[in-house]
């Protein structure tokens, strides 16, 4: 059966709901394609990172920016994939994203990946996806990200400037307080609570005034309306020392460096302070005015003059310089040192002055020549010692005037230099005398040795002869009386005689006779005014001479034997 032909009036309808169609579709087209240039603009020209990718990671499309910061161009984008972009510790993440975007159509909050670009560096953007539909199905996932490389950067460095401050913080050596205006305690370090005694449950939030400060300072201070005044002017005490208090009531002293922490409007938020132990500082401080309570009392009531010398200035003299050098203390103050120094003794005393900065060692006492206000010549004992005075550093110098024992001393010296040269007179004529004395010895020995020998062969032969001779009873009588009187008058001489031929000297024959009468060494070294190892070096040429040395003969013995 043949099908009817349309007729005319069919055939134009129907040509007209197709123009009409070709015009809708037309104008579709032309909307669809200038969303497509505005979407095509927007996605290239954007300063945010555009991307597409399919539900399995691997991209579809990118824009400028997103391949420039990884690197890439778009010949590369068929290569790339979350797998080889997101940092591994990340996939899952990224996966999981996915899945959510799939059941959700969008992400619920941004999401922080680190990507490795080309170069093979790492970038970190944050990024926001949502699903693409194709033909009423989901198609792919596009997402938007930025760049977050540097604020991480900084993040990062913030982590770590903060770290670093925290373990700054809580490992220095010093107490770092944060109050707020109240005087209230909002952070305290380690060392803090260490210092104190608290825990940070005891100290947080307490009042400082009553657990770490006195309401009053030893000295009398208000230290309670200090803390109220800290909170509204920290300004004026930047730099502040006060006493504080540990938990178990010591007290102690701290050196305290305070900051007023203000916000945009200047409004006083909190009180940085940083505090240091000054404790032992003041004690020492005390412990130094004692001291020098102790020194003006020494020094006010010495007997000699304490001067204290800074290069040429004297920044103080006690009292008793006044009748040492004539000058009051005012015009000593207003002088310089040389000019209490005598100019015969100026080169000398500047030399050592200098000497300390040469590496020069100087005696710490010695003598001086000075010069009174009245031109008088004194002569001082000085000792001297470096000492801190003030921030100066200086000499204490301790002078004694010694002038009337020097003048002694000096006279003294004088009559030691004639005793001296009167001695070495005596000395010399003793010495004389001794020659003399000697010799007297030596002629006295010779006469004794003429008189014998002269007895021997001028007396004696005749004496024999006569007696050789008819004498009668009276001759002979007297020719014996001669005889007698004769060997009585020679007797001494026939003694010592009978040493000569031994080369005696007069002291060894003295104590040869000394021995025979039964003397010991000290008797006899006694007697003769000489020491012990004299007489025993005498004894010992004795025996020598006698040719008994080394044998065991008495000596005494042996010289009565030579009677």
């Amino acid at each position: 059966m043949m099908s009817k032909k349309p007729t005319y009036q069919q055939l134009k309808k129907k040509f007209d709901k197709l123009e009409k169609r070709f015009h809708e579709l037309k104008r579709e087209k032309e909307v669809f394609s200038k969303i497509h240039e505005k979407y095509t603009a927007l996605f290239e020209r954007n300063l945010h990172c555009i991307y597409v990718h399919d539900v399995e990671g691997r991209f579809i499309d990118a824009n400028d920016a997103a391949l420039s910061l990884l690197g890439y161009n778009k010949k590369d984008i068929d290569t790339l994939s979350l797998s080889s972009l997101i940092n591994e510790d990340q996939l899952s993440i990224a996966f999981a994203t996915i899945k959510e975007i799939m059941r959700s159509g969008s992400q619920r909050q941004p999401t922080e990946y680190k990507l490795k670009n080309k170069k093979g560096d790492y970038v970190w953007i944050e990024t926001d996806g949502g699903l693409i539909y194709r033909e009423g199905k989901p198609y792919a996932i596009q997402g938007v990200a930025r760049d977050i490389t540097q604020r991480k950067k900084t993040e990062k460095a913030l982590t770590n400037s903060e770290k670093k401050y925290r373990e700054l913080v809580q490992s220095i050596n010093s107490v770092i307080l944060r109050l707020d205006p109240q005087g209230n305690v909002k952070f305290i370090n380690e060392f803090a609570k260490e210092f104190f005694g608290y825990t940070e449950k005891e100290i947080i939030d307490k009042n400082v005034i009553g657990t770490i400060v006195p309401k009053t300072e030893s000295s009398g201070r208000d230290l309670a309306a200090m803390i109220k005044d800290l909170g509204i002017h920290p300004e004026r005490y930047i730099n502040n020392e006060n006493e504080n208090m540990r938990k178990n009531g010591q007290l102690v002293w701290i050196a305290w460096t305070n900051k007023g922490i203000q916000d945009e409007d200047g409004n006083i938020l909190e009180i940085l302070c940083v505090g240091n132990d000054i404790t032992e500082r003041k004690e020492a401080e005390k412990a130094l005015r004692g001291s020098e309570e102790k020194f003006r009392i020494l020094a006010d009531s010495a007997p000699a003059a304490i001067l204290i010398v800074a290069g040429e200035e004297l920044l103080y003299v006690n009292p008793a310089f006044e009748p040492i050098f004539g000058f009051t203390k005012t015009e000593a103050l207003a002088m310089r040192f040389w000019d209490l120094v005598h100019p015969d003794m100026q080169k000398l005393i500047k030399e050592r002055g200098m000497a300390p900065q040469r590496d020069k060692k100087v005696p710490d006492c010695y003598e001086l020549k000075a010069i009174t206000k009245y031109g008088q010549t004194r002569w001082i004992d000085l000792s001297a010692a470096s000492i801190k005075y003030g921030d100066k550093l200086a000499t204490l110098a301790i002078a004694y005037d010694i002038t009337d024992g020097k003048q002694s001393k000096d006279a003294l010296f004088t009559r030691e230099q004639e005793l001296e040269k009167k001695t070495r007179d005596l000395e010399e004529m003793n010495t004389a005398l001794k020659v003399l004395l000697k010799k007297r010895d030596e002629d006295k020995v010779e006469l004794e040795e003429k008189i014998m020998t002269n007895l021997k062969q001028l007396v004696e032969p005749y004496l024999q002869s006569l007696k050789q001779t008819s004498l009668s009873d009276r001759q002979n009588n007297i020719l014996e009386i001669i005889e007698t009187n004769l060997s009585e008058l020679v007797s001494p001489f026939a003694r010592n005689y009978a040493y000569l031929k031994y080369k005696l000297t007069p002291t060894e024959i003295q104590i040869v006779d000394l021995i025979k009468n039964g003397k010991s060494t000290k008797n006899i070294a006694e007697i003769l005014y000489l020491s012990t190892k004299t007489i025993e070096f005498h004894r010992d040429n004795i025996r020598t001479k006698l040719q008994i040395k080394n044998k065991k003969i008495n000596l005494r013995t042996y010289l009565l034997s030579l009677q």
